[in-house]
């Protein structure tokens, strides 16, 4: 199913969770935009060395996760998917990591709303509350069957 045949089913079961794949194009639209197009991911630099980059597979608020479908190119980049078991494994033997998250993803008809931004897994040992890192909403359209940005909403920072 594609471009507006797949909206038309996301308008009617979106409450009860996106279709994949519409979820997949849009966060791939998504993804792409803040990491390799206007490279407006709030707290980017967060994330930005290091060959690997940790993508959460988990959309807070929302029953939909991220699959490899949804995975941009990010050019010089490895995207890596993880479970929050996994971020949180990686965290006890590597310390903080820092990793690519999307929040509240919406979808209503051709418009979408999300929030995206950077997360961080403390090291267990450390026992703190996470005081780091932003998300900031973002819009998209479906327009001739792409996803396309709408613009921004505000930010979000502890």
């Amino acid at each position: 199913m594609k471009g507006r045949a797949a909206l038309a089913l996301a308008a009617i079961v979106c409450a009860a969770g996106c279709p994949k794949e519409a979820a997949d194009e849009l966060i791939r639209a998504a993804l792409h935009h803040a990491l390799v197009e206007a490279k407006d991911l709030p707290d980017i630099r967060m994330v930005s060395e290091g060959e690997e980059l940790i993508v959460r597979t988990e959309i807070e608020g929302s029953p939909v996760e991220i699959t490899r479908a949804a995975l941009p190119e990010v050019p010089g980049r490895k995207l890596v998917l993880l479970k929050p078991s996994q971020i949180l494994e990686r965290s006890r033997n590597l310390g903080d990591i820092y990793f690519v998250t999307i929040n509240y993803l919406e979808l209503h008809g051709d418009e979408a709303t999300m929030m995206i931004g950077v997360a961080m897994q403390p090291a267990p040992e450390r026992h703190d509350i996470p005081m780091c890192c932003c998300t900031g909403e973002v819009r998209y359209a479906l327009v001739d069957g792409t996803w396309v940005y709408r613009g921004s909403g505000g930010t979000v920072c502890p």
